[in-house]
């Protein structure tokens, strides 16, 4: 259940039909004014978004789980009286996204037909269904905000009302397409969706079926016989060990077995067979797929890649190499039949039912250092776990990767959504290595060096790479200067360290590199890398890589995972909604983990002790005070250590449910509220679970409910300042302060307060309160003190009947120029009345 959200189901009569009801409560929009003198609208939890040119305004994505075997047929939207955002509003154009290697990016000029447009776009708006694991999904997004380019004027909508209908698909289609009903199905799309509840409507598998192939591994024959120890079957007994069932097919005979234009599509269809039919979730692609053969480490293909196509507006890219082909099993990438993947009108599949990493290997070495990193790395144990580095470099003129990656150290409600970062953890002891604080190249190639070398855990990066490069370092320098025998992982935001196809950018004609990537050799090399997260082409800007890298941390320290895969794919379900944005596209399909989909992160320093993981919460409801009860949620206890862990939970509130309060991890606990009789207002409570053996038990989740009253009185809007104009020289010593009228949204009267100060004061020179509302729309006070010549500023706000009042206004600065005044009061007002006719005629004439 999502933080002001309320859901629920009805059906209506006949033919099965259900009306699904949402009401979406959206929080008072804050304006800032930037240094080129644009409005940007920001709204807690709402990214920034529009295409490029467009007005950028907050938008929020909610996901609906649809009820089987239908397709919604009807969208109704009520939205609540608007309310406008006071002044007159230049807003920000969305900017195109941008690659971090190819410095400063141009200012993106408003385009004046998207501007024009604004007026008139949907409040809601639904995409194309999405599949997850069998569920039915919908995307859909609410902006809450209308915009009149014309004007400058800006309404918001506090609350609106959503009503889907959905009926009967048509045809015969295929039962419930990829569906499973397995019990950890269930658990991952309670995760996503805003209405779990709709899930009960699905079957579930007959109790007992167990998974026959949960790890696949696809690679060569040639790969597949390679000698031990450390070989693929070395990998594989280890997880049968744990109880996690396997199989290991070659391409030859995928090749032969399945039908599809190429091995690519081939291997695909084989993955959606073991995932429905064998109740696989991992995949491992053990191969490397370079792109030409041109000598030196480039090698015929092993598992192929599939490229996909992507254009962020400085050139299309036809080939961007991406797993996340094999992760989303639904559609065929190409359903305009051109032989271009992943074009914007390809409805592709975005969700995905597997969890896939790639160790890109041409030789029985190269498997050999992989298996044997990480088995290693999956034992360990020992305090050099707690070490973490965030290393950021100067980008350009005053952009730094140490300003995005404080946002994956810390907790961060940044760019419009929330993420938990390593400040969550009291296991974790972060350092920096910041070009911000070092100076421009204040770190070089022998200071990461013996970071490498020096036993610490995980390094985040931000800055400048390529294909043979990344964190300053040339690929030879790491073939020659890494000894390390605790092995790391490095999340890397560059561009091209990733592109195991071996392949350069544009600039470098497209060329295909002789050695391998980076990427290849940090993880294939006798030292370095257990697995990394990086880009098989360029990292993008403006926070759209920075939103992958956060999710996946957000994944252990919000989420309570600890499974690579898992993390990494869920960074992708949580931006998949976005991808109508070129940007977010790119690098949806662009990063790339390399390394075991299944293997765990240590999140405290033993393998061998249990390990308490939990979301960090808070769990958050939000209902209406006696409209009903919100949607239960899920959470889900897992084990982030070794061994076996038996867990009890106490949810001591009288208006809170756990089902169950015990239980053996990894296992869904459902939170529900009974919000019966209660009174509207924030109430709080804790889930305490505990764990004899574990080594943080116990561990508290925060809860939250949040009931409105159905009647909540609102306070009126800001007011809009009139005159004195901002910045104004004026002759008159006891002007008019003027504004312009607001309507209260519970009709109740208004009135106004002003504030008088003298330029560089904090104290108001002269208050006025509670003057009521005059005619014509507009409302003064005129000062009732002769002003000395000099600096003043105003500012206002708007007070209800019953005592609520809305935000004061920005101050207005003018300037009193003027010799002495006998004028009478009469006299003064009837000028002061003569300047507002003559300001209500200019301003008439400049509205039309």
């Amino acid at each position: 259940m999502l933080m002001g959200v309320v859901v629920w189901l009805s059906l209506l009569a006949g033919a099965g039909a259900a009306e699904l009801q949402l009401t979406v409560e959206v929080p008072r929009p804050q304006t800032r004014l930037d240094e080129r003198g644009f409005s940007h609208v920001e709204i807690p939890g709402y990214l920034p978004w529009g295409q490029p040119g467009a007005p950028e305004l907050p938008a929020r994505l909610l996901y609906l789980a649809l009820p089987p075997g239908e397709q919604v047929t009807s969208l109704e939207v009520h939205p609540a009286p608007a309310r406008s955002l006071p002044g007159r509003h230049r807003l920000f154009p969305r900017q195109r996204p941008w690659p971090f290697s190819r410095g400063p990016a141009p200012f993106q000029a408003a385009d004046q037909t998207a501007f024009r447009a604004a007026a008139a776009a949907p409040l809601v708006s639904t995409a194309q269904p999405q599949l997850l694991r069998g569920f039915a999904v919908l995307p859909v997004m609410v902006r809450p905000l209308r915009y009149q380019a014309a004007s400058g004027t800006l309404d918001w909508y506090p609350r609106i009302a959503i009503t889907i209908t959905t009926g009967k698909l048509k045809g015969n289609p295929p039962a419930l397409p990829g569906y499973r009903g397995l019990e950890r199905d269930f658990s991952r799309v309670r995760h996503l969706v805003a209405n779990p509840r709709q899930l009960d409507s699905y079957p579930r598998a007959k109790a007992g079926r167990d998974p026959d192939y949960r790890y696949l591994v696809i690679t060569s024959q040639a790969l597949a016989d390679c000698p031990g120890p450390d070989n693929l079957q070395a990998l594989l007994a280890d997880k049968e060990a744990r109880g996690i069932s396997t199989r290991l097919e070659t391409v030859a005979n995928i090749r032969a077995s399945y039908q599809g234009r190429d091995d690519a599509e081939k291997i695909r269809a084989f993955i959606t067979d073991m995932y429905q039919n064998h109740s696989a979730d991992f995949v491992l692609l053990a191969g490397d797929a370079d792109l030409e053969q041109v000598g030196g480490e480039t090698e015929p293909v092993v598992v192929p890649v599939r490229g996909l196509w992507g254009d962020t507006g400085y050139g299309e890219e036809r080939n961007i190499p991406s797993d996340r082909y094999y992760a989303c099993l639904d559609g065929d990438y190409d359903a305009d039949g051109d032989g271009l993947f992943g074009e914007s009108n390809d409805r592709v599949d975005t969700l995905g039912e597997v969890w896939v990493g790639r160790v890109a290997a041409d030789s029985c070495g190269e498997v050999a250092n992989f298996v044997h990193k990480t088995l290693a790395y999956q034992a360990s144990s020992g305090d050099w776990l707690r070490d973490v580095y965030m290393v950021g470099e100067v980008l350009y003129d005053d952009y730094y990767g140490a300003d995005e990656l404080e946002h994956v150290h810390n907790s961060s409600t940044w760019n419009g959504y929330s993420t938990k970062g390593f400040s969550e953890s009291n296991f974790f002891n972060v350092q920096t290595m910041y070009d911000k604080d070092l100076g421009d190249e204040g770190w070089g190639p022998a200071e990461i060096l013996a970071l490498l070398n020096g036993s610490h855990h995980v390094f985040n990066h931000l800055g400048h790479s390529f294909t043979d490069y990344n964190m300053r370092l040339m690929t030879d320098d790491i073939i020659s200067g890494l000894h390390n025998n605790l092995y790391f992982f490095e999340y890397s935001q560059g561009c091209y360290p990733g592109a195991f196809d071996n392949r350069m950018d544009a600039d470098s004609d497209n060329q295909v590199l002789s050695q391998d990537s980076f990427a290849e050799h940090m993880t294939l090399d006798a030292h370095g890398a257990f697995a990394v997260v990086m880009n098989t082409r360029y990292g993008l800007g403006s926070g759209y890589s920075n939103a992958l890298h956060r999710y996946f941390w957000d994944g252990a320290f919000g989420q309570g995972m600890n499974r690579l895969g898992e993390m990494h794919g869920y960074s992708k379900d949580m931006i998949a909604g976005w991808l109508s944005d070129p940007g977010f596209r790119w690098v949806f399909y662009e990063c790339t983990l390399f390394g075991d989909p299944e293997l765990a992160v240590h999140l405290a320093s033993s393998s061998s002790e249990p390990y308490l993981g939990l979301p960090a919460g808070p769990i958050q409801f939000v209902a209406i005070a006696g409209k009903g009860n919100p949607d239960s949620q899920v959470i889900t206890v897992r084990n982030l250590g070794g061994g076996e862990l038996a867990w009890t939970a106490s949810c001591p509130a009288a208006w809170l449910n756990c089902s169950p309060r015990s239980g053996l991890a990894p296992e869904s606990m459902e939170v529900s509220v009974d919000a019966s009789g209660m009174e509207p207002g924030e109430h709080r409570t804790s889930i305490t679970v505990s764990s004899p053996g574990a080594a943080n038990s116990p561990v508290e989740v925060a809860v939250v409910l949040q009931l409105t009253s159905p009647q909540d009185n609102q306070p009126p809007p800001r007011p809009l300042l009139f005159s004195p104009v901002d910045g104004a020289g004026i002759d008159i010593r006891q002007p008019a302060l003027t504004l312009q009228n607001v309507t209260d949204a519970d009709a109740d009267r208004v009135f106004y307060d002003f504030e008088l100060y003298a330029e560089g004061g904090t104290i108001p020179y002269r208050s006025y309160s509670h003057v009521a509302a005059g005619d014509a729309g507009f409302s003064y006070v005129e000062v009732d003190l002769v002003l000395e010549d000099g600096g003043y500023n105003w500012r206002a706000r708007a007070v209800d009947e019953k005592g609520l009042a809305s935000d004061w206004t920005e101050s207005w600065s003018f300037t009193v120029s003027a010799p002495g005044c006998g004028c009478s009061s009469s006299g003064r007002q009837a000028d002061a009345w003569l300047g507002l006719l003559l300001l209500l005629v200019a301003w008439a004439a400049r509205r039309h």
